[in-house]
């Protein structure tokens, strides 16, 4: 069975954000007309063995807790990121790169993937509030 394609749009954007287009800058609105974001929607079986990855890991203590005395190690852990945006105006992670097209991902309370088809844009369902 063929895996539909889905596509965010600006309508989408403005949605998640909890505004109208008309409010979205127009720099904004040229990245997401110009950047990919086609997804496929995981099956419920993939969704599942995403959930349970997840609470493997917390119960493992994979992930350390927040709080003010992290912030050395959150300034140490971002300082990358902050040379990068001062020196040619990029904000994003590297490690954030790479997880983008591997690494399932949630909007809009539904889990999806990166799609790795090159197809025609196909937009989403619209989201229920």
């Amino acid at each position: 069975m063929k895996e539909k394609i889905y596509s965010l749009t600006l309508v989408d954007f403005a949605d998640l954000f909890g505004t109208d287009i008309k409010d979205i800058p127009r720099e904004c609105e040229d990245l997401i007309n110009q950047g990919n974001f086609r997804y496929q929607r995981l099956s419920v079986p993939q969704r599942d063995n995403v959930i349970l990855e997840i609470l493997r890991k917390i119960e493992e203590g994979n992930f350390s807790i927040a709080g003010k005395q992290k912030q050395d190690k959150w300034k140490a852990g971002w300082q990358d990121i902050l040379e990068r945006f001062e020196e040619a105006g990029v904000l994003t992670p590297e490690y954030l790169k790479s997880l983008a097209k591997t690494e399932p991902y949630a909007v809009d309370k539904k889990y999806h993937h990166k799609s790795k088809k090159d197809h025609t844009h196909q937009h989403p369902e619209p989201a229920h509030h």
